[in-house]
């Protein structure tokens, strides 16, 4: 009997992966709470998540089938409708005998779908990460899954609350492109001919008290309907500017 506990404690000293795996925290990801969106789709990429937090090795995950197979669960699926209170889930993770757990939800927001998850740290019914993940298909749910579970592991940089787009390129969005100074020079442009229709407008004025002829006269309306147009067009121009700047996107 003592051989036998000696070689399992040489065995542990020894063998880092099995004392890694002995020191594992135990990781339960609840069911996505699917808001808009159909079950399936939701458990698709509930599954997804669960998978490559498993993958990492840094938990022992207990995922949505083995919660379900567990003793004494059903008596806690009627608490899963306080998705939005970290007590509640606590009570939950404390049920389930884990250190933590994932939980969250995916809906849509007019033609993207959102894919919000949350990491709680039982002893202390906190959320220690979150992330969001916005795509504008179902077919880049499976990659914001994955962005997400990186997240929470802590893998990538991504301050708390911070929302990501999955499936946008770095440096991408309007702010990024010429557009909004090509409207700004435009803007400048229609700006400086309208004032020098103005000044022309205001020498043909002059002369037409001179000579008030009906030539000068139709010359100076021109010049201020044109100037009225272009001032018209800078003003517009400028707005499509600043827009560009403030709404386009990007980082």
């Amino acid at each position: 009997m003592r051989r036998a506990l000696l070689f399992t404690a040489l065995f542990l000293v020894l063998n880092p992966s099995a004392r890694a795996a002995e020191k594992r925290l135990r990781l339960a990801v609840l069911a996505l709470k699917a808001e808009g969106v159909e079950s399936t789709l939701a458990d698709t990429v509930d599954e997804t998540l669960t998978a490559d937090l498993g993958r990492a090795g840094k938990y022992e995950v207990i995922g949505r089938s083995e919660i379900e197979a567990m003793a004494g669960f059903q008596s806690e699926r009627l608490k899963l409708g306080c998705t939005g209170d970290t007590a509640c889930l606590a009570e939950i993770g404390g049920a389930l005998g884990v250190d933590r757990l994932v939980f969250g939800s995916l809906g849509r927001a007019g033609s993207l779908y959102v894919l919000n998850t949350k990491l709680l740290e039982i002893s202390k019914a906190k959320v220690i990460a979150r992330d969001t993940e916005t795509v504008s298909s179902a077919d880049g749910l499976i990659a914001a899954a994955s962005r997400s579970a990186q997240i929470l592991l802590g893998d990538l940089p991504v301050p708390l609350g911070a929302t990501a787009e999955a499936t946008s390129s770095p440096g991408g969005g309007l702010r990024h492109t010429a557009w909004p100074w090509v409207t700004l020079g435009f803007a400048a442009l229609a700006g400086g001919a309208g004032a020098v229709c103005g000044y022309e407008n205001q020498q043909t004025y002059q002369q037409y008290q001179a000579n008030p002829t009906p030539s000068l006269q139709s010359q100076g309306n021109t010049y201020q309907l044109t100037q009225g147009i272009l001032y018209g067009v800078a003003g517009a121009a400028l707005l499509v500017s600043v827009g560009l700047l403030v709404f386009g996107g990007g980082g």
